[in-house]
């Protein structure tokens, strides 16, 4: 370096001229001039190209630091979102100024906000993360790539009404020039030409642009905006940055320099320390996420006394574990972190640790769900939802074939028990929950029925707990009710049954006795629902029977509830075993006792149920 003359490439856009002016401003003195060298990038070259296929980083950088490096100029200036996570081992980023404006802004000829922007409007952006945050707040939405300068893409706004408006003048001139004197017709008050003197330089410039694409709105930048100094030029509604969550570094600067003399000396004039905090933190999320200066990732630090509050959003597969959102589906949660954060001096170190925090992903969700009886139209729309969207499902075989083939292959795992065939043990199931969670991952674990009924899914609930990982209970259509009710079979009747009971008939194996006071529910009057009792329907038909109930008591068998292949079997208590060897009846298969089970042959010739093929005993 000079002692006179300090040399600071930078690219020759007006955008970056006006940003190397203010560095050259900050440096300058009695001493010192600043001289500003115009360097073309690979970014500059391919102005045709989408800002995402120039390669994965550097495209705006990395022509620059090279002068650098080589010693033809002493540092260069760069918009921090240009550059690099991976950096060159030689060259430092030795000044941060101080930040400006962080924030995305809607850009629209009329400064209409982004909720009243048309169904199926067109917003233009080259930015894979503004289109898949444009989407995610609007589906409808149609996101048009669109590059070039901020001048540039303001006038390719523009272009398309201003230069109606200008046809609309030149046709109601001219049509007043042949019908002078005639009432009728469009007229203005100042001739076209009187119009176009009234434009500014960035409208005229647009009347003779061409586009390809006209486009409601677009997405910019605030600092390259104000930078450019068009922010007075144009209507813009500012986005909400929990849903716009800026590029990492958008809005600061950066200056590049080899380690040295030069670097003390750019660090002592430009650095903002509390800039330098929050840049390092949101550079080292991106890095941890291994994405490059364009990877559709949004990371926003700020200062908050002497913490650091950091919020990132990104497509789903940047985050996984559901913390993030897809191009095409509204986002789920936005991952943040807090630690202290050296606000006086910008200890790097410290910042560094912060932005890897906040990239590491965050505990995510188990949701115990029920997936209802079998049939995939009684599966509740939060039911269907998580399904969805989740990461993972560890599911039964009881919710059924067709609810299980709504669901990738490749999300979901089989844990499913059946009796006396191969187990899982519920240890791995829940062992595997608490795994799954602290990988961030989105969690289903799927369940028959209701995942409370019978369905271990207080003993997961308590597990999760245990392991401190959130868990959310989504009930389902039991299929104790539902089971009986698709065969024609209410559980309750106000002539025949006035209370019921659920019983299981698969108990814990390790119990010294049955838990089942079958003397007692015999005596209740009552209905009674045996889930899972087609392998003890011997044991428990003989303990009623025994406790006095009358062996003539109706009996029904629903195999497969709500299936394609459902059966029913009718019968009486006393006959209980010929009934379900004659009909062939295997689990999953559900028990009603009580006189509710005759009113199946009431209702049956009048039961509309297509799920429901003939299948009676013969």
């Amino acid at each position: 370096m000079s002692t006179s003359t300090l040399r600071l490439a930078t690219r020759g856009s007006a955008l970056a001229l006006r940003q190397a002016a203010t560095v050259r401003e900050a440096l300058e003195g009695r001493r010192r001039t600043v001289e500003l060298v115009e360097v073309e990038t690979r970014g500059d070259q391919l102005r045709d190209e989408l800002i995402h296929r120039l390669g994965k980083t550097g495209a705006f950088v990395r022509a620059l630091d090279e002068q650098v490096l080589a010693g033809d100029v002493d540092a260069a200036v760069h918009s921090m979102k240009d550059v690099p996570t991976e950096f060159p081992e030689d060259l430092v980023v030795a000044g941060v100024p101080r930040r400006a404006s962080a924030r995305d802004v809607l850009v629209t000829p009329d400064g209409r906000p982004l909720a009243d922007l048309p169904e199926g409007a067109v917003v233009g952006t080259s930015s894979l993360r503004r289109g898949a945050q444009l989407r995610a707040e609007r589906p409808d939405l149609t996101v048009d790539p669109l590059r070039g300068n901020v001048d540039t893409r303001l006038e390719k706004l523009l272009a398309p009404g201003l230069q109606r408006e200008h046809e609309r003048r030149l046709e109601a001139a001219e049509s007043d020039e042949s019908d002078e004197g005639k009432e009728g017709g469009e007229s203005f008050e100042r001739t076209p030409e009187q119009w176009f003197d009234d434009l500014d330089e960035l409208r005229r410039r647009a009347l003779e642009r061409e586009v390809e694409t006209e486009c409601d709105a677009i997405v910019l930048a605030e600092a390259g905006l104000d930078r450019a100094g068009l922010a007075d030029a144009v209507e813009y509604r500012r986005l909400a940055p929990e849903q716009f969550v800026p590029a990492p570094g958008q809005g600061a600067l950066a200056v590049t320099a080899r380690d040295g003399e030069t670097a003390d000396l750019l660090r002592d004039r430009l650095d903002h320390p509390p800039t330098r905090v929050c840049a390092t933190v949101e550079r080292t999320v991106l890095s941890e996420l291994g994405g490059g200066c364009v990877a559709p990732i949004g990371v926003h630090a700020r200062l908050q006394g002497a913490h650091v509050a950091g919020r990132r959003r990104a497509p789903r597969a940047q985050t996984r574990g559901g913390r993030g959102m897809s191009d095409d589906a509204p986002p789920a949660t936005d991952g943040g972190g807090n630690a202290d954060a050296d606000s006086g001096d910008g200890d790097a170190g410290r910042a560094a640790a912060l932005g890897t925090d906040v990239a590491a992903p965050a505990p995510g969700t188990v949701y115990l769900v029920g997936s209802g009886p079998g049939d995939p139209d009684l599966l509740t729309v939060k039911a269907r939802r998580l399904l969805a969207e989740a990461d993972v499902v560890l599911h039964d075989k009881l919710p059924g074939p067709e609810i299980i083939g709504l669901i990738d292959e490749e999300r979901r795992e089989d844990v499913g028990k059946r009796a006396g065939g191969d187990r899982t043990k519920q240890a791995y199931t829940n062992d595997r929950l608490v795994e799954l969670a602290r990988e961030g991952k989105s969690v289903v674990r799927l369940k028959g029925g209701d995942p409370f009924v019978f369905g271990r899914g207080g003993e997961e609930a308590e597990h999760l707990a245990g392991e401190g990982v959130d868990f959310e209970v989504v009930p389902g259509i039991t299929s104790a009710v539902a089971g009986p009710a698709v065969a024609g079979i209410p559980v309750t009747h106000r002539d025949h049954a006035s209370s019921v009971t659920f019983v299981t008939g698969h108990e814990d194996p390790t119990k010294d006795e049955s838990a089942v006071d079958w003397g007692a529910l015999a005596a209740t009057g009552g209905t009674l629902v045996v889930l899972m009792g087609v392998g003890k329907l011997p044991q428990y038909a003989r303990a009623l029977r025994e406790a006095g109930m009358d062996p003539g008591t109706p009996l029904a068998l629903v195999e497969r509830a709500t299936w394609p292949d459902q059966r029913v079997a009718l019968g009486t208590l006393g006959d209980a075993v010929g009934v379900r060897d004659r009909a062939g009846i295997e689990p999953p298969a559900i028990t009603v006792i009580g006189e509710v089970a005759a009113t199946r042959e009431r209702v049956r010739e009048f039961l509309v149920n297509e799920r429901a093929p003939e299948a009676e005993e013969p």
